[in-house]
């Protein structure tokens, strides 16, 4: 009878830790950032490098699908004409787009194209 309740004892306390363990491990959410909030980032001309970068990963991580190629379209126009991107910047996002939007190809090379003519 002794060896039953030790028994239940230590299934009792096995359970209560498994509980503590997942409720500590419960996954912080944090919010998606809009398409919109990220054009408007790279649209405003005192963004930085750095907020240029993030703003275009996180586009490629939530949004590479292409919906409508008109805002992609602006926003590699806008990505090509601001004055804080870099060559490495441009070429990362023209390479991730087109891998994940193979269909889109002229499309994405005419916006470049007017993006880079832009800045002469």
């Amino acid at each position: 009878m002794g060896l039953i309740l030790l028994l239940a004892i230590l299934i009792f306390f096995l359970f209560q830790q498994r509980k503590k363990i997942k409720n500590k491990i419960i996954p912080q959410t944090e919010s998606i950032p809009t398409l919109t909030s990220l054009l408007l980032i790279i649209q405003d001309k005192k963004s930085t490098t750095e907020q240029l970068t993030k703003s275009l990963e996180t586009i490629i991580e939530y949004y590479g699908i292409i919906e409508n190629i008109d805002i992609y379209s602006d926003i590699l126009y806008r990505i090509c004409k601001h004055s804080q991107t870099q060559t490495a910047l441009i070429l990362k996002f023209d390479k991730e787009l087109r891998k994940r939007n193979p269909n889109y190809q002229k499309e994405i090379n005419s916006a470049i194209s007017k993006g880079l003519s832009s800045r002469k």
